[in-house]
């Protein structure tokens, strides 16, 4: 029997691997916005995922929020995915600025062979 409280229990409802983890997150805080109005959170799109990692954009309303980012990358692979801390390299590329939005692009570089499901052709 494995304990896991209700907060890890949640946050690993939002994905079977590190990838559908983020992609979800939007999901869950679009629906939660219908609830708490006014609600502002970070967006994540997943790109070009590969047995090595993945490309992370993550969009937001304030320029700090990358090292919020950042800390959240390593302790959802660390903590809900078993991802061995030291095997974790996380480029950050400098943040663009649009309008009011930031972006930073991260690239996720771990073990990602045991999550990515390849297509053969």
């Amino acid at each position: 029997f494995i304990k896991v409280t209700i907060k890890e229990w949640n946050m690993k409802l939002l994905g079977r691997t590190p990838s559908d983890f983020f992609s979800t997150w939007n999901d869950f805080f679009d629906y939660k916005s219908y609830e708490y109005a006014g609600l502002m959170y970070e967006s994540y799109t997943v790109s070009k995922e590969d047995e090595q990692g993945f490309d992370l954009a993550m969009r937001c309303w304030a320029p700090n929020m990358a090292y919020f980012g950042l800390g959240l990358i390593k302790f959802v692979l660390k903590n809900l995915y078993q991802v061995p801390a030291d095997s974790i390299q996380v480029v950050v590329e400098p943040q663009q600025i649009d309008g009011f939005i930031f972006q930073t692009n991260f690239r996720l570089q771990f073990d990602n062979s045991s999550f990515f499901e390849s297509v053969e052709e």
